[in-house]
């Protein structure tokens, strides 16, 4: 039944990903690292992504980072992608949530955030403001 849900959740997400123009990098187990050409658009998939998961019962953590990527053949790496993990480690179940830099370019985007605190990031130096993602 679980192999169900997971298969069902992975055709969810390629449909999402691809209205929304983004590539799918990395799969770890039930893990996904998406990467889209605005941050934007990765919000957006963050909101319906967990609305599809909502739908298979499911609650996923959605960490939302901006910044430079190293390409790795098929998958990207680089401190980015630590981050962008980091910030999904900390998010509660059904959470959207993403840094400072994420909020900010998204200025007229129509999208709303609510403030979340500085957290540490296990690994990554400083402390980072963190925004949820409000609806």
């Amino acid at each position: 039944a679980w192999c169900g849900v997971l298969d069902s959740l992975d055709e969810a997400l390629e449909t999402i990903v691809s209205g929304l123009g983004g590539t799918i990098s990395n799969r770890m187990g039930d893990g996904y690292l998406v990467v889209f050409d605005g941050v934007s658009r990765a919000v957006r998939f963050g909101e319906q992504i967990t609305r599809a998961a909502k739908s298979l019962d499911l609650e996923l953590r959605v960490g939302i980072h901006a910044g430079e990527i190293e390409q790795q053949g098929q998958q990207i790496a680089g401190v980015a992608v630590h981050t962008a993990a980091r910030v999904q480690a900390v998010a509660d179940p059904g959470e959207i949530l993403v840094t400072e830099p994420v909020m900010s370019m998204s200025f007229g985007s129509g999208l709303e955030f609510l403030p979340r605190g500085e957290q540490e990031l296990r690994g990554l130096p400083g402390r980072w403001r963190l925004w949820s993602v409000a609806g």
